[in-house]
């Protein structure tokens, strides 16, 4: 028996290698792509389990992720609204994920090839029964393209609860979300990427309206933070107890906090890294209302943001702080908006003159002037830094026909009848070529006198377009005479200069002969 056994593997085995060199010599041989032992990679949902036909196909998302067996699988969720929660390991919520994946809505079952969240959304709706997505820890899947609302938890994370992991969650809205702490996303512990997000209307009875983190090191990139709420501080974004995240390209705007940080609230010896954002707007009582506020902060980086229209642009006592490059505006006290600690060395005090969502006008006094040191090198539009001649503070890399108007005299005192030289520049500070008209108004007590007109076109990025002009000064005139300049381009940039010079007269000194009697 066991002779006989042996002599039909024997078999079996040659049989099954004759076969696989068949194939190979044939080149038919095909290679599954299915990442699992289960033989998907990609799983499908759709209300009702309807999936046009794909398969494994399942009516909620929850029991999609359950059924992954391989960190590149893909969930495809269709459009429509997700509801029923479940408990797992005492946390409820609509989806709990404890595994690496890739999760993303926004398909229609007619389409699982393209994913478009804004026209088809796709709803993770708790209805106030539990968080909408818990992220469990030690994992680092992908969510995009959700709609996640209706969460609700006495504890951190309404919406979104990362624990001790790090996601990327990505072009997802996170709104009517509720929670103690981070109504919108509750982050303790962890590196998670938050990248183009909105996160609006949520409400947080203790910290952080819309963002919450605690001893985590999340990278804040890309998102609106807009009208979100908190009954104590950190109406956007509340920052806690040795966070050291990096937000950069942030709009952070009409939040509300009904104590301190309506904007920002810095905490408990945490170290972020606050560069590029767009801080505009965010309310609370008249004796708070700050774009960000730091309380026993060691040593937090501000630097090329735009904050407008608060009490207090930044307040609050950190040990050190590097502040720098800022632009500041509406807030009290603007020419020294700090209210404890002196402001940076190249903070200015101007208009940004945004747009009403938020980017850079032609003339911002935003554009070219802040530093790359810090600076990332995408802006929230994913447009490269800089667009041009230097980087630019706030959210926004002005992309656009811009230009520098720049005016000299010698000598800056003259005599009548002596010749003067103007030398004019124009500067392409944009990164569109200019098609420019300059005029130049000479004043009447030069020779020559009026208008000159030159129609140049000066290339991007850096072009520059220099011209002197030499006019002699009336011999009866004293007094002072000024020259204007005015450039406007077909593409809509422009700029005025203009440079006084002084005309005295000749001064005779006499000797002083003194006779004695």
């Amino acid at each position: 028996m066991k002779t006989g056994r042996i002599l039909i593997a024997i078999a079996l085995g040659l049989g099954l290698t004759l076969i696989l060199l068949v194939l190979l010599g044939s080149g038919t041989i095909r290679v599954a792509y299915a990442q699992g032992p289960d033989g998907y990679d990609t799983y499908y949902v759709a209300p009702e389990g309807d999936c046009g036909g794909m398969t494994p196909c399942f009516s909620s998302v929850q029991a999609a992720v359950d059924a992954v067996d391989d960190s590149d699988d893909t969930v495809k969720v269709a459009s429509g609204t997700y509801i029923g929660v479940s408990s797992r390991h005492g946390v409820t919520q609509v989806v709990y994920l404890n595994k690496t994946l890739i999760l993303r809505g926004g398909y229609t079952t007619t389409n699982w090839g393209s994913s478009d969240p804004l026209s088809y959304p796709t709803v993770l709706d708790a209805q106030g029964q539990g968080r909408a997505l818990y992220i469990a820890a030690n994992i680092s899947p992908k969510i995009e393209g959700f709609h996640i609302t209706g969460g609700n938890t006495d504890s951190d994370g309404g919406g979104v609860y990362v624990y001790s992991s790090s996601p990327t969650l990505s072009h997802n809205i996170v709104t009517n979300n509720r929670a103690t702490q981070g109504g919108g996303i509750g982050i303790d512990y962890g590196s998670p990427l938050l990248r183009h997000n909105t996160i609006m209307g949520n409400y947080a009875s203790s910290y952080g309206g819309g963002i919450y983190m605690y001893h985590a090191s999340p990278t804040v990139d890309s998102n609106h933070v807009l009208s979100n709420t908190t009954g104590n501080n950190g109406g956007g974004v509340f920052i806690d107890d040795y966070s050291s995240p990096v937000l950069v390209n942030n709009v952070i705007a009409r939040n509300y906090a009904s104590s301190n940080g309506a904007g920002i609230y810095i905490d408990w010896y945490s170290t972020p890294s606050i560069v590029n954002n767009t801080i505009v707007a965010n309310r609370g009582p008249s004796w708070a209302r700050e774009g960000i506020f730091m309380f026993n902060s060691p040593s937090p980086i501000i630097v090329n943001n735009i904050i407008l229209t608060h009490r207090s642009c930044i307040e609050g006592v950190p040990y050190t702080v590097t502040l720098d490059y800022n632009l500041l505006w509406d807030c009290r006290d603007c020419g020294n908006p700090h209210s404890s600690m002196p402001a940076g060395p190249h903070d200015m005090c101007a208009d940004p003159k945004l747009t009403d969502d938020y980017h850079l006008t032609v003339n911002s006094p935003a554009i070219n002037t802040g530093i790359g040191t810090y600076a990332p090198s995408m802006d929230f539009d994913d447009e490269p830094r800089p667009a041009s001649m230097g980087y630019d503070i706030g959210a926004d890399e002005y992309y656009g026909p811009a230009l520098d108007v720049y005016k000299q005299a010698i000598p800056v005192r003259v005599h009548p009848g002596e010749s003067l030289t103007y030398t004019l520049y124009v500067t392409n500070t944009g990164n569109v070529t200019l098609t420019a008209t300059i005029t130049e108004d000479l004043p009447e007590q030069v020779t020559p006198a009026g208008i000159l007109t030159w129609t140049p076109i000066i290339t991007a990025p850096g072009g520059v377009w220099v011209q002197q002009v030499t006019v002699t000064v009336e011999e009866s005139y004293s007094g002072t005479i000024t020259n204007v300049v005015q450039v406007s381009t077909d593409e809509g940039a422009t700029g005025t200069c203009a440079v006084a010079s002084q005309v005295d007269w000749y001064l005779i000194y006499l000797p002083l002969i003194l006779r004695g009697y």
